[in-house]
């Protein structure tokens, strides 16, 4: 299994990147970390939002700090990617647990419910919502 070289900072070139569209540039890092509405020490950085993307997908930053967690989160009518570009952490769905390291992508399917617990060290994702999604 291929995982990224340790001494890549991934994270790092993501939130300093520049996303650019058709009509305009933004500054990755100008764009601010909200608190998620649901879960304590969890943070989301929208980076492409479901209506710039006509409803399609929406592509977010997602940091969970040291230990916290997403517990019982059931996708609905969605497909969610996740892919691990910081940290460690676990996904379970149902009775299977995939360990995240940076590297992996995973993705969870529409109807499913999953737990998602950060490790010690904090656990910083990209995420993609397809359709678009974020209240």
């Amino acid at each position: 299994m291929y995982l990224p070289n340790d001494n890549v900072n991934v994270a790092e070139i993501f939130e300093n990147a520049i996303l650019q569209m058709r009509d305009k540039r933004i500054e990755i890092k100008t764009q601010s970390w909200v608190p998620h509405s649901s879960f304590e020490n969890v943070h989301i950085k929208t980076i492409v939002d479901s209506e710039k993307a006509n409803g399609m997908f929406s592509f977010h930053l997602m940091y969970l700090e040291p230990d916290a967690e997403i517990v019982n989160f059931e996708l609905d009518g969605m497909l969610e990617v996740h892919s691990v570009i910081e940290g460690e952490g676990i996904c379970k769905i149902d009775d299977k647990e995939i360990k995240y390291l940076k590297g992996i992508v995973h993705n969870i399917t529409d109807g499913e419910v999953f737990t998602l617990r950060a490790g010690s060290t904090g656990l910083k994702l990209l995420v993609i919502y397809a359709p678009g999604y974020w209240d």
